[in-house]
């Protein structure tokens, strides 16, 4: 378990190195400030402090020299201005390793998660990963407030109150040091055991903020379907699961401390007899006892505070820990070591021998699959739920890898190109298009951000949705709403052609999308779309026959094989599985057998 927790206390440190980039030496003068702060201000000046207690007494009877008590006095103030200077300094040098570090997390969590494979995030709560992403970004400057202030400056304390001891009382010193590393390792070995509590408690945690997020993505279904007593009962017994988590580790965590308030009391009545004893005939100096008491209060408490420092640790490591095991993944699809510059050709298409099957799957979807679409051609594809149709955009567009064969677009494999690049080439407007919660134009423009005002509205223009976009009340600037909540379906997907449109991309996308809209979005959208399409190599999804009849080509699919090719006229001449579904469907739409 020791073993485990180490392994991952490396690996998030690593991360956190990484990110101080620029700060390192700045750090370094933290650790070497407040190490000259302690040292002077809590072990020199209290040494100085006790010797002149010591003697004021007989400089007052005046048998000793009031010059003897001044130079004290001197010492005593100097030492504590040193310190006083080097924690105001340390304070700024500080402040901009700590203003800077949550901001390179950022940076890096953001850059790692655009590497990430579409399919990872099919497989994880959204509220799961931002709170994930929360806790690695702030638990950078717990670590270091953590490990400046409490843990390095406890060291040095010990260390240098350990040096002191053992030259005034040397039975006390090396008492204190026997006793700091038996303490210390028992500690230790009980954080260790507190580990795999404080991981379920965060874990559960995580759980928590990922159902809350989950359930306010979709209040609209709760609503709709009058589930916000179900949702109530679920939600009490995931945050029932949080709550026994956090009790079983805070429990724990308690039991530690108070082992440690008697370990601490026991050594301290130990050192006071001793220490007293030793007074009383003659062995010790006044001032050594007053040192040795003070020094053992503050390591007393600095040991206690070690202990601490260790359970938060343990804490904030794991915290952080969970956003570190995604960094540790590996990516599922990789750039080219050595990227090819992708072609600016007229978007020809060529699935070449093409084998696929997705990775937590038996069965081969594709099977020495070959498909041609010429620069320019609209294909639409037909085939019930499974057929294969989906499949074919995902690996064209590299959200998964092909396991044999080629994809080549204008002569080039897909795969000797940038993941950013290749995709640029292809526009999509999926069957329910996703905005950002951001302006129109913003989303407008993400199709191409140097865009100018002007071109946004021209594309608008030609998406039919320039005039429903005035009449809003901030017209381009008006913010969508989370995932564009603010808009009706027909409107979004306006917006999403305007998009596309921007990007210039020689070839598009479409899942077919008009199916669930009135007859008048339809309409404009159907329009949009053919202006979209047009010096295009298109490929559409289809879901309703009707849509797709003007097609330079309809490919009907099936098990993931091509089982008819042809116009529609030259389908339903064929008299096959396209002629039977033009026959069969159900109020125009794909039936699914």
């Amino acid at each position: 378990m020791a073993q485990k927790q180490k392994r991952y206390w490396d690996k998030t440190l690593k991360y956190y190195w990484q990110s101080l980039s620029g700060n390192k030496l700045r750090f370094f003068a933290m650790l070497l400030l407040a190490m000259i702060a302690v040292l002077f201000g809590d072990v020199v000046a209290t040494y100085f402090l006790a010797n002149l207690f010591e003697q004021l007494p007989a400089a007052v009877a005046g048998s000793r020299p009031a010059q003897d008590i001044w130079r004290l006095v001197w010492l005593s103030l100097g030492s504590i201005a040193i310190s006083f200077l080097s924690w105001r300094t340390f304070g700024y040098v500080w402040l901009k390793v700590i203003y800077e570090l949550p901001y390179q997390n950022s940076k890096r969590v953001m850059e790692h998660m655009l590497q990430r494979s579409y399919n990872f995030y099919t497989n994880a709560f959204g509220g799961s990963l931002v709170n994930k992403f929360n806790q690695f970004k702030w638990t950078s400057n717990d670590l270091v407030i953590i490990g400046t202030f409490e843990l390095f400056t406890s060291l040095v304390r010990a260390i240098a109150f350990f040096i002191v001891l053992v030259i005034l009382i040397p039975v006390v010193g090396w008492s204190l040091l026997v006793w700091i590393i038996f303490y210390v390792i028992t500690v230790i070995a009980l954080v260790n055991k507190k580990s795999p509590l404080s991981r379920r408690a965060v874990r559960a945690r995580t759980k928590t903020t990922a159902y809350f997020a989950d359930v306010v993505t979709n209040i609209l279904t709760v609503k709709n379907f009058g589930k916000s007593e179900l949702e109530k009962t679920k939600f009490r017994t995931v945050i029932e699961s949080e709550k026994q988590a956090n009790r079983r580790s805070w429990i724990f965590g308690e039991h530690i401390r108070t082992y440690q308030s008697v370990v601490s009391f026991l050594f301290r009545v130990f050192v006071l007899i001793f220490a007293v004893r030793g007074a009383l005939n003659g062995s010790y100096s006044v001032a050594s006892v007053i040192v040795a008491q003070f020094y053992l209060q503050q390591v007393a408490r600095d040991v206690f505070s070690i202990s601490k420092v260790i359970q938060d640790l343990e804490k904030r490591f794991n915290d952080a820990f969970e956003m570190v095991e995604i960094f540790e993944q590996p990516l599922l699809i990789n750039d080219p070591e050595n990227p090819e510059p992708i072609k600016n050709g007229k978007g020809e298409i060529h699935f070449s021998n093409v084998e696929f099957k997705y990775s937590d799957g038996e069965d081969s979807i594709l099977e020495n699959f070959n498909f041609k679409i010429l620069p320019g051609q609209k294909v639409g594809l037909v085939g019930h739920s499974g057929s294969g149709k989906s499949t074919l955009t995902k690996i064209l567009l590299r959200y998964e890898d092909i396991k044999g064969g080629e994809i080549l677009i204008d002569g080039q494999d897909v795969r000797r190109v940038k993941q950013e690049e290749l995709r640029s080439k292809i526009a999509t407007v999926p069957q329910e298009p996703i905005l950002f919660h951001r302006s129109i134009a913003d989303n407008i423009r993400y199709g191409d951000p140097s865009a100018s005002d002007a071109q946004v509205v021209k594309v608008a223009k030609q998406a039919n949705a320039h005039d429903f976009i005035k009449d809003l009340p901030k017209g381009y600037e008006t913010l969508v709403g989370e995932r564009g909540i603010k808009l009706s379906g027909g409107e979004k997907q306006r917006v999403a052609i305007a998009r596309a449109m921007l990007s210039k991309a020689p070839i598009l996308l479409l899942d077919e999308a008009t199916s669930a809209l009135d007859s008048k979005s339809e309409n404009l959208i159907q329009i949009a779309l053919d202006r979209l399409m047009k010096h295009r190599t298109t490929i559409v999804i289809a879901h309703r026959l009707s849509t797709i009849r003007m097609m330079d080509r309809i490919v009907v699919m099936e098990k993931g094989k091509i089982i008819e090719d042809g116009t529609h006229d030259e389908l339903l001449q064929k008299n096959g599985q396209y002629a039977q579904l033009w026959a069969h469907q159900a109020g125009g739409f794909l039936t699914e057998n």
